[in-house]
């Protein structure tokens, strides 16, 4: 009698200990999806720091954006963001991302807008390099760079042939285009060349902004 009370008291701890890991594994399933959400927050409280650093060198007011949709596949390189008409959105404005430009408004709807990247082929924004202030013209191309996995390459075109200009080189808006305010961050120049007729310089400009990543933006409005 007293080795089957054993038995049983060592079952109903058995039985306990049980109950109790299955209680501690659901409250480290919930610890573990706590962490990831905290985790999510920080990255997106980190973003909106990055993007809320353009109020002190975009002038007029600012107004985030959230990126609800985003195919790189697509033939016109756009990006489509919850903002519309009645948040003040109209065609033309600039829009930019955590670490540079991003492009333009291109569509205005109600509720949201369709915005221009610069890697589209459409784009153009009056450029410089921040080290020599050499101009040009930064035009998308749409071509997928083999240096940075994910980005796209846009062109710096119409250099003058004597220009100062280097691999290396980072390359910001002017603002003398009427579209685009002076300095923002647009990417980093590799590939320096002679075009075709030896008249002007170009090169190959990686963005600072993986495009396909994008999750929130900031619009200047006028």
């Amino acid at each position: 009698a007293s080795s089957l009370q054993g038995v049983w008291k060592h079952y109903f701890a058995l039985v306990d200990a049980s109950k109790e890991n299955e209680k501690l594994e659901v409250r480290i399933a919930s610890l573990e999806g706590e962490l990831v959400r905290m985790g999510e927050v920080a990255e997106e409280n980190k973003r909106l720091r990055n993007l809320l650093a353009y109020e002190d060198s975009v002038p007029g007011k600012l107004i985030t954006a959230n990126v609800i949709a985003n195919d790189p596949r697509a033939e016109f390189k756009s990006i489509t963001i919850d903002k519309g008409s009645t948040d003040g959105v109209e065609v033309f404005l600039p829009v930019m991302g955590p670490k540079g430009l991003v492009g333009k408004i291109g569509k205005v709807g109600i509720h949201t807008s369709q915005v221009i990247l610069i890697i589209d082929p459409n784009s153009a924004v009056d450029a410089v390099i921040q080290r020599s202030r050499a101009r040009g013209m930064i035009v998308g191309s749409s071509w997928i760079t083999e240096l940075k996995s994910g980005y796209y390459l846009t062109r710096l075109e119409y250099l003058q042939s004597t220009s100062d200009i280097l691999d290396g080189d980072v390359v910001v808006s002017s603002g003398q285009d009427g579209v685009f305010p002076h300095g923002i961050p647009i990417g980093t120049v590799q590939g320096v060349k002679l075009s075709k007729y030896g008249i002007f310089k170009e090169s190959n400009v990686i963005p600072f902004e993986n495009m396909a990543e994008l999750q929130e933006v900031v619009v200047s409005l006028r």
